[in-house]
């Protein structure tokens, strides 16, 4: 989470953050997926397939 603020500000507008083993690792990612889904920047979605994953593409 301490790279976050220098990932969100050179990801462009359609560009992806994927965080893979979301699920099976999902006491990790909870901050994360939380820190992702209050930006209204974002559309995230957790995807079930295979150990899941985390995806965030920037809207805006």
């Amino acid at each position: 989470m301490e790279y976050w603020p220098q990932l969100r500000r050179v990801l462009k507008p359609h560009g992806v953050v994927a965080v893979d083993n979301a699920v099976r690792h999902r006491e990790q990612v909870v901050p994360f997926r939380e820190l992702l889904s209050g930006d209204r920047a974002f559309d995230v979605q957790l995807h079930q397939l295979g150990d899941g994953v985390l995806t965030a593409v920037r809207v805006h």
